[in-house]
């Protein structure tokens, strides 16, 4: 639950950025005009950090991720982390975070799929 959650947070909370102008003159309260766009960016941000995080301690102690995965994953992770900071940072249209948060989304099945792939031996 707590990776999904994080999941969920990491894609949610730069979505309000979009509706930044909109939300802040409707007096709307949402993340975005509570914590202002990079506030929200860096919510986010923090959300996939702590998501490839977690994947990396799982493996590095060899608790449900095994440890010879670990490599795949610090890999995963900072290529998330790279994408998610190059599509993210500093985009305020609406269009534009829907793509960014499009790709990121497609890397992160890739990464799942590539662990599965590794996971059973077929990689």
């Amino acid at each position: 639950p707590v990776v999904a959650t994080l999941y969920i947070v990491a894609f949610y909370v730069p979505a309000t950025i979009g509706d930044y102008e909109a939300d802040l003159a409707s007096g709307n309260s949402t993340v975005a005009v509570r914590f202002g766009r990079d506030g929200a960016y860096r919510i986010g941000l923090v959300a996939v950090a702590v998501v490839s995080a977690i994947y990396v301690i799982l493996a590095a102690t060899n608790y449900i991720i095994p440890r010879d995965l670990l490599p795949a994953e610090i890999t995963a992770g900072l290529i998330t982390l790279a994408a998610y900071h190059r599509l993210l940072y500093k985009t305020y249209d609406p269009k534009e975070i829907v793509r960014g948060l499009a790709v990121i989304g497609v890397i992160a099945v890739v990464a799942v799929a590539a662990f599965g792939a590794m996971y059973v031996g077929w990689l």
